[in-house]
C-alpha cells in the first residue's frame, strides 16, 4: 500500500464557532459571547489599528451595546514582545475580565494565546479568546503562538487549550489594512498551504483544502490589489487563508520557510508576510531540488 495513504488526524474541542461574511461582526460577536459565557471582555490589539482605524471602536461599540466591554489593551507590538504580554495580563486582571477578544493580525492574536497560557500556568484558570483577524496570517487557526522574549529571540508555545474558541472572518474589517500588509500576509497564507503539501503528517483531506486555498490565493490576490474595495474578493481571501492553515494539531512543525522567517522576523523586526515573500520561493525550490 502506498505510504501516503496511511495517516491520522485529531483536533481538540476548543473551537466553538467560526462566523464569516462581510458585515457579520455585529451578529457574530454577541452570539459567540453567549456561546462562551463571556460577560466582560478585554480587547487585545495594536496601537495603529486602534488609533488609525475604526475597527477597534466598532468592536468596543458592540461590546458596550451588550454590556460586555471591559477595556482595550492596545500595546501589542510586532512579533508580540513579552513585556506587552505581561502588561496585558495585568490589565485583564485589573479589569476583572473573563474573556479575551484579539483584534488584528498575528501579533495580537498570538500574544493573547500566550496570555491565556501564562494565566493558566500561574493561576490554574483557563479563559477563552474570540479572534477577529484583519490580515491573512491565519494565526486564529492554530494553538501555536510565537512571541519575542526578553533577549529578542522568537520563541513559542503550543497548547490546544489556547486556540481561539471563536473566530470572526469579516472582510469589512480589513478595508483599513495597509495594502502591503494585506497582500504580504496573503503570500504568508500561500506559504502555509504550499508547505503543508510536502511536510510530513498532514492528513490528505487537509491537503485538498490547501490545493483549493492555493488556487483562490493565486486568483484573488491580484484581484484584491486591482480592486481593494471589493469585499467579496477580500472575503474569498479570508476563507482561503483559513483553508491554508486548517487546524493541524498533533502534526510536525511547519516547514523551512516558516522556521527561517521566524528567525529573521524577530531578529530584524521584519513582518512575517514579508519574510514569506523573501524566503518562501527559495525554500520551495530547495525542496523540489532535494526531491
Amino acid at each position: 500500500m502506498t505510504s501516503n495513504l496511511h495517516g491520522s488526524y485529531a483536533y481538540h474541542d476548543t473551537l466553538k464557532g467560526v462566523y464569516y461574511g462581510p458585515g457579520c461582526l455585529a451578529a457574530a460577536l454577541p452570539q459567540l459571547l453567549r456561546t462562551l459565557g463571556g460577560k466582560k471582555a478585554l480587547i487585545v490589539t495594536g496601537k495603529s489599528l486602534r488609533d488609525k482605524t475604526n475597527v477597534v471602536s466598532n468592536v468596543e461599540r458592540i461590546l458596550r451595546d451588550n454590556n460586555a466591554f471591559g477595556g482595550t489593551f492596545s500595546q501589542i507590538g510586532q512579533h508580540s514582545p513579552i513585556q506587552g504580554i505581561i502588561d496585558g495580563i495585568n490589565v485583564f486582571r485589573d479589569a476583572e475580565a473573563d474573556i479575551f477578544i484579539s483584534v488584528g493580525g498575528g501579533s495580537p492574536i498570538d500574544a493573547t494565546k500566550v496570555m491565556i497560557y501564562r494565566i493558566h500556568e500561574t493561576q490554574g484558570k483557563l479563559y477563552s479568546n474570540i479572534a477577529i483577524p484583519t490580515t491573512l496570517s491565519a494565526a486564529e487557526c492554530t494553538s501555536i503562538a510565537g512571541y519575542t522574549d526578553e533577549e529578542g529571540n522568537k520563541v513559542g508555545i503550543t497548547d490546544p487549550s489556547v486556540a481561539p474558541a471563536g473566530i470572526i472572518l469579516d472582510s469589512e474589517l480589513t478595508l483599513a489594512t495597509p495594502e502591503i500588509l494585506w497582500l504580504s500576509t496573503g503570500l504568508r497564507a500561500l506559504d502555509h498551504a504550499v508547505e503543508s503539501l510536502y511536510r510530513p503528517g498532514v492528513a490528505l483531506p487537509l491537503k485538498a483544502l490547501c490545493y483549493s486555498a492555493i488556487a483562490d490565493l493565486f486568483t484573488c490576490l491580484p484581484l484584491s490589489k486591482a480592486r481593494p474595495g471589493d469585499l467579496e474578493v477580500r472575503q474569498k481571501l479570508m476563507i482561503a487563508a483559513w483553508m491554508s492553515f486548517w487546524p493541524m494539531e498533533r502534526h510536525r512543525p511547519a516547514g523551512l520557510s516558516h522556521a527561517i522567517g521566524h528567525r529573521l522576523g524577530a531578529t530584524y523586526n521584519i513582518p512575517h508576510g514579508i519574510t514569506s515573500v523573501g524566503v518562501g520561493t527559495w525554500t520551495f525550490a530547495a525542496h523540489l531540488m532535494a526531491t
